[in-house]
């Protein structure tokens, strides 16, 4: 017997509900059926016959763009380490970050797991180091300013009190606007004797929370609340990366020894004073027509 109108075809139609494929099915090549289930089209003096096949993909997505170390510093956020990396391949490429042994809130050297995952579940990782430097201890020195009390009355709710007394600042008048750094390291030093009688390490001044309580004394003059001007918490203004967060404010009190007499003898405000958790203190002075204006800016 002679074989004649032998015909093999590689096509992408699907089987009817008979199993059987049009013969005039389109052929493709393989490079363009992609992966998974396919058919065999033969035929046989006009009779044809489907043989199913799986074309795999085994393939591993390759990286094109890695980086393999960052460095932040206490606090701060993880980077975004997603941006630094692509991978390609034969199909569609997913590419995640697993940083689940990284502690951005401790000193130390860690690892991370970048994977490029495609369509058909192949992976393909990469290894970061993280490195998570230790916050820098700020120190400063002695403060110079007048103590002494004021007289007046202090109101049982907010955080202001009256009082009467003149600044230490020589020359001086009431039309003038200015930033004590002097009385604001006044504070910061009383503070620090405060939480040593308690039994309780001193705290770090930092320069960011210091820049935050400026500009919310300054604040203080157009609202005296925790609400800034434009409405937000008094917290948006404060740099990102501390866990713990609080502000103290004053205002009418003529040296840092009366603001402070003022928030040690409120509940609330020493305890803010005396929080274990906190770890850096910034303080803002602001003074403004004839009253000073206090902050205490607490990150932990």
């Amino acid at each position: 017997m002679r074989l004649h109108n032998v015909t093999i075809k590689l096509v992408s139609a699907i089987k009817n509900s008979e199993g059987k494929i049009d013969p005039n099915a389109k052929e493709v090549e393989s490079k363009e059926l992609g992966f998974g289930s396919k058919a065999i089209l033969i035929t046989l003096n006009d009779e044809q016959e489907v043989i199913d096949v799986i074309a795999k993909d085994t393939t591993k997505p390759e990286f094109t763009k890695t980086k393999d170390e960052y460095e932040i510093t206490e606090g701060d956020k993880l980077p975004d380490i997603k941006k630094d990396f692509e991978a390609k391949d034969l199909s569609d490429v997913t590419i995640s970050v697993n940083t689940d042994e990284v502690k951005n809130d401790k000193a130390g050297e860690y690892k991370a797991t970048v994977t490029a995952t495609d369509t058909s579940g192949n992976k393909t990782e990469h290894e970061v180091t993280i490195t998570v430097k230790e916050k820098p201890k700020q120190t400063v020195s002695t403060p110079s300013y007048s103590g002494g009390s004021s007289s007046g009355s202090t109101s049982s709710g907010g955080g202001s009190s009256s009082g009467s007394g003149s600044s230490s600042n020589s020359g001086s008048t009431a039309s003038q606007s200015y930033h004590n750094s002097s009385y604001a390291q006044g504070v910061f030093q009383i503070v620090n004797e405060e939480r040593a009688k308690a039994g309780l390490p001193a705290l770090s001044w930092a320069n960011d929370l210091a820049s935050a309580a400026n500009i919310r004394a300054e604040e203080l003059v157009q609202n005296l609340s925790h609400t800034r001007p434009d409405g937000s918490v008094c917290f948006t203004i404060f740099p990102s990366g501390y866990p713990w967060m609080g502000e103290n404010i004053a205002w009418g009190q003529t040296t840092p020894a009366d603001a402070m007499n003022w928030w040690m003898n409120s509940p609330g405000h020493r305890a803010n004073v005396l929080k274990e958790e906190y770890k850096y203190l910034g303080v803002g002075c602001y003074y403004h027509s004839g009253r000073y204006y206090w902050v205490q800016a607490f990150g932990g």
